[in-house]
């Protein structure tokens, strides 16, 4: 995985590449998030395969960051998702979280 790293001149780079030439090429200014998406997807499937054969859920916590392009790829993994209000259960279901993978908040 090469997600974030700084160079010998301190530059910070994502996915092998310097964040100001990302940036520049895509003409979007600053601030700016930047997300290492391939780098998510990575870290979610070494985790759902550390459980084995264990039953489990691998549940994003939403709140932490509801991004669209965020949660589109912990859905691709099959990811479920935490979730404290409506607004984000439409978030997930929307971005493509199956319903069977969001827990209920209250028995």
């Amino acid at each position: 995985m090469l997600g974030f790293r700084r160079d010998a001149q301190g530059m910070a780079h994502l996915g092998g590449v310097r964040i100001s030439d990302l940036l520049a090429r895509s003409s979007v200014g600053t601030p700016a998030y930047v997300y290492d998406l391939d780098g998510l997807g990575e870290a979610a499937r070494a985790l759902e395969a550390s459980f084995g054969g264990a039953r489990h859920l691998v549940a994003y916590a939403v709140k932490a960051n509801s991004a669209g392009s965020i949660i589109r790829t912990l859905a691709r993994e099959g990811v479920g998702a935490d979730v404290v209000s409506g607004g984000e259960l439409e978030v997930v279901l929307g971005a493509g979280i199956q319903p069977s993978r969001v827990p209920p908040r209250f028995a």
